[in-house]
């Protein structure tokens, strides 16, 4: 139904550089769009930095946010040109029937442990390189799901690898 193509970056450098400090510089460069960040220094040698728009969940109590976070278009150079991408985003079928999967997977996933399941008007999320179609979905834990049981239920979403999951990961 949905699959999602990836590609993976390695980077090689013929002087070492300080992973601590790059790490923090793109951080930085990024804090105001990414709600996840990752930073593993393997060894003096090798590391592993990621960067995400894609929030998995925030929980306070029973109280449950998620986002559906689907279909994207490029950053226009000028203000102009961004809401024109950004009007083409919102007006194409297939990226928002692509939103639509994305949300309806979580929906299904999240629906028999919440009550008060609430997803948003779609929205825009702009990145500094790309905008997505998002819609928040909040709720309120029915029973004692924890933390670790939430993670399995949501990681990962068809955002990231495809729907039905183990079909999308084997291509």
């Amino acid at each position: 139904e949905k699959i999602v193509l990836s590609r993976k970056k390695i980077f090689t450098y013929d002087s070492p550089i300080e992973m601590p400090v790059l790490f923090r510089e793109v951080y930085e460069a990024n804090k105001n769009s990414s709600h996840f960040t990752i930073y593993n220094q393997f060894n003096y040698l090798e590391s592993f930095i990621s960067l995400t728009p894609e929030r998995l969940f925030t929980l306070k109590e029973q109280k449950l946010e998620t986002i559906s976070l689907a279909g994207s278009i490029a950053r226009g150079a000028t203000p102009e040109e961004d809401a024109k991408l950004e009007s083409e985003l919102a007006a194409s079928d297939k990226l928002t029937r692509e939103h639509n999967i994305v949300t309806k997977a979580i929906e299904e996933k999240l629906r028999p442990i919440l009550s008060e399941l609430v997803i948003s008007s779609l929205m825009t999320m702009k990145l500094p390189y790309i905008q997505h179609r998002q819609a928040k979905i909040t709720g309120t834990l029915k029973d004692t799901t924890t933390v670790l049981e939430l993670i399995d239920l949501l990681h990962p979403t068809p955002a990231v690898g495809g729907i039905p999951h183990l079909k999308a990961k084997s291509k």
